[in-house]
């Protein structure tokens, strides 16, 4: 009898943590977009890959990406870690969002980007991103 009580009470401990865990709704469409940014700014290739749709993948793997990216950005000065990420406008439909973000860099330039998301399989991932303007900051 003990362990047929033991069982149940380990039953529904583990349908809970399922149920818990399958209701997460994950990170926030404007948490990704700030990620993205982030990760854009470090040239962190793998974050981008995993917080891209497949619009933006190129149709590559990840160890494909990396290698394409990487060597696509190789000229590049080392990567300049932002002075602030900020959201300046965030707007959600549904399963879609934009996000207008302003990165100010530490050596004063300043970008204002459009960044898509669309939640797919319950997660935000950027389906598109654009420059709307650059410059530095006085």
């Amino acid at each position: 009898m003990i362990t047929v009580l033991v069982g149940v009470v380990i039953f529904i401990l583990v349908l809970s943590l399922v149920i818990i865990v399958a209701r997460e709704p994950g990170p926030s469409a404007g948490d990704v977009a700030v990620s993205y940014e982030a990760a854009w700014s470090r040239l962190d290739f793998k974050t981008l890959w995993v917080l891209s749709g497949e619009e933006l993948r190129d149709r590559m793997s990840l160890d494909d990406y990396i290698v394409a990216k990487s060597a696509a950005y190789a000229s590049t000065p080392s990567a300049q870690p932002p002075s602030t990420i900020e959201i300046v406008s965030l707007t959600i439909e549904d399963d879609y969002a934009v996000a207008h973000t302003s990165v100010a860099l530490t050596v004063g330039a300043q970008a204002t980007n459009e960044i898509e998301l669309a939640r797919r399989r319950g997660r935000w991932l950027v389906v598109a991103y654009r420059l709307i303007s650059s410059g530095r900051t006085v």
